[in-house]
């Protein structure tokens, strides 16, 4: 099977669409164009010399464009990589008109629409054509504005550098949009960029005090991050559940900075007050005078804290000790498999992180090792990892052999195209093509079984699926 399969699978040529192709003229006389002298409300820093993008006409025909019909088609070429002829099929997203102020529905669909477009561009660093899209949905043509597409926006100029621009965008997305998009890649590309009262005056507040601690600490405004420490001590202090976290990540800003300034032993000091709370400790309310016994001091560890903190003594040559922390907190040592008897979930990035340390240094069957171990409790995100990692280090048939562990208990779905699409570029990437066209097989046959199950849910429940 080839990907021929997919295309024919996916077109639609039957005549109960020769209505909608006679219709398209019509359409477009009901679609407006505005003048390019229209004041667009978005500030979008779109290269003046692209030529605005249009409704493809060369498609509408030949295509069912309902809104629900149109998504589905974008989600399909996102995840088989195709960002070209999903950014052209988004486009017709525009000609959905809801049909009420109660159709949320149709709004709904269509704002999923552009923001999955954009943000996969986003995620590929296609930033002009991101900008363009943005531009065409939502000055040209009018869309209601959405969160996740201005924060797109505001990450993609973040990371170009362009903060002014940035600053401008935000300031005026908020008035349209009716919402709050996502700063923080702006306010950590200020606080970066030594623009920290800048950062401060703009976003200060709520959870924000770790990131301005950091910033005050790394541009040398000692005092000023000690200030914010003492508030959040003295907040914590008041309303322990709401802060706790937020402190935790202050402390881990403390110790990130230490380790920067070559004071490791002050940085450890740090560490060992931060993790206190995950050793274990006495239980001493035994009515019945038996043997003590022995708990954690808290059961749920925060994920974020936990995965930051690995990732800093890692970085700064503490490899020990966080194997050390990692081994405790999956409850691997002695006391706490015999003695506290329970062992707590951890975040999956914090097991992903270890794997990562473990090619880093050369012990690859540990990583596998940790990666079986999370399989037999019923944890299979971290063999999309593992393989990654193989097929980096070129090992493709030390990585086949932890794909086929990853399917041997579970079919292969949709949303497991992107794994599949890495195995593919690692053979094509060693030469081995007839191995990657096997894999690209694969990928049609998921994408076949998914369109086949949209259609039998929506023949079931009547709802329109069809892509």
């Amino acid at each position: 099977m080839s990907l021929l399969r997919l295309r024919s699978g996916l077109s639609f040529s039957s005549p109960i669409y020769q209505l909608r192709r006679q219709m398209s003229s019509l359409l477009f006389q009901n679609h407006p164009t505005p003048s390019p002298d229209a004041a667009f409300p978005f500030p979008i820093p779109r290269d003046p010399s692209s030529p605005p993008l249009k409704l493809p006409t060369d498609i509408i025909s030949k295509f069912d464009y309902t809104v629900s019909h149109v998504l589905a088609k974008v989600k399909v070429l996102i995840n088989l990589s195709n960002l070209d002829a999903a950014a052209e099929y988004a486009r017709l997203a525009v000609l959905a008109v809801p049909k009420s102020l109660e159709d949320t529905r149709t709004k709904d669909q269509i704002a999923e629409t552009c923001h999955r477009i954009i943000g996969a561009m986003w995620g590929e660093k296609r930033f002009e054509e991101a900008y363009e899209l943005f531009h065409y949905f939502f000055n040209v043509n009018k869309v209601e504005p959405d969160c996740h597409c201005c924060s797109y926006v505001i990450s993609a100029l973040s990371q170009q550098g362009r903060l002014d621009e940035a600053i401008l965008f935000y300031r005026r997305t908020i008035p349209y949009a009716h919402f709050c998009p996502d700063s923080s890649s702006l306010m950590n590309a200020l606080l970066d960029a030594g623009r920290v009262d800048e950062a401060y005056s703009l976003f200060f507040g709520g959870r924000t005090y770790p990131d301005f601690i950091r910033g005050f600490l790394a541009h040398g405004n000692i005092d000023k991050a000690n200030g914010l420490f003492q508030d959040l001590k003295q907040g914590g202090e008041s309303y322990p559940d709401d802060v706790a976290e937020q402190f935790e990540m202050s402390q881990v800003a403390y110790m990130e900075h230490c380790f920067k300034q070559g004071k490791d032993e002050e940085a450890m000091e740090w560490y060992r007050s931060l993790v206190a709370k995950y050793c274990l400790k006495q239980d001493t309310n035994d009515e019945q005078g038996t043997e003590p016994k022995w708990r954690p001091k808290i059961w749920v560890t925060r994920a974020d804290t936990v995965n930051t903190v690995l990732q800093i003594l890692l970085k700064h040559g503490k490899k020990t000790e966080a194997w050390s922390l990692y081994d405790k907190l999956c409850g691997t040592c002695d006391i706490e498999q015999k003695e506290a008897g329970a062992s707590r979930d951890l975040d999956q990035e914090t097991h992903c992180i270890m794997i990562g340390e473990c090619f880093e240094t050369g012990e690859i069957s540990k990583a596998m090792e940790i990666t079986r171990k999370e399989a037999r409790a019923g944890h299979y995100g971290c063999y999309e990892t593992l393989v990654t990692r193989l097929v980096r280090q070129e090992m493709m048939t030390e990585a086949e052999e932890m794909f086929n562990e990853m399917f041997s208990v579970r079919i292969p779905l949709y949303y497991h195209i992107g794994i599949h699409r890495i195995m593919v570029d690692g053979f094509a990437k060693a030469g081995k093509f007839d191995d990657a066209h096997r894999f690209v097989n694969k990928i049609a046959d998921i994408s076949l079984v998914h369109v086949s199950r949209c259609l039998h849910c929506r023949s079931l429940t009547g709802r329109d699926f069809l892509i």
